[in-house]
């Protein structure tokens, strides 16, 4: 399985009950350089999140051209064999991991065998927990 990505939404696989991120979070703060080679500002906000010009949260993205110049689109790229220890794959926003990690996530839905059923279930939470961005996911099942 290939998985790329670029931004905060995560990928994360399920093997033998553990969790396992097979993306990167890209981060203002750990492009700072990149950013400001490209003429770019990263900004510090009063929760210590680093923002690229004064308002993406993402050091990688699609789209916003209007700082465009300043980030870049090329995803970060994970190959990872699926064998029969695979158990599934969480695809979410940052809405889920603004408040759980990795691993809760798997623990909470990992005994929900319908795909469906499990997103709901990671979004609820999430919504619970008071998340303040944006909540989707995807659950792919193996096996």
């Amino acid at each position: 399985m290939v998985v790329a990505n670029v931004g905060d939404s995560r990928a994360v696989l399920c093997k033998n009950s553990k969790a396992i991120q097979l993306s990167t979070d890209h981060k203002p703060i750990k492009a700072r350089q990149s950013i400001e080679k490209r003429g770019g500002s990263v900004t510090i906000d009063e929760g210590g999140r680093g923002h690229v010009d004064g308002e993406l949260d993402i050091a990688r993205a699609f789209g916003f051209l209007h700082i465009k110049p300043h980030m870049t689109s090329d995803p970060h790229v994970e190959v990872i064999k699926i064998d029969a220890e695979t158990e599934f794959l969480i695809l979410a926003t940052n809405g889920i991991w603004q408040v759980m990690n990795n691993q809760e996530a798997v623990n909470l839905i990992g005994h929900i065998k319908d795909p469906q059923e499990a997103a709901e279930c990671l979004a609820k939470e999430a919504e619970m927990r008071m998340s303040k961005d944006d909540i989707s996911c995807i659950i792919v099942r193996f096996g």
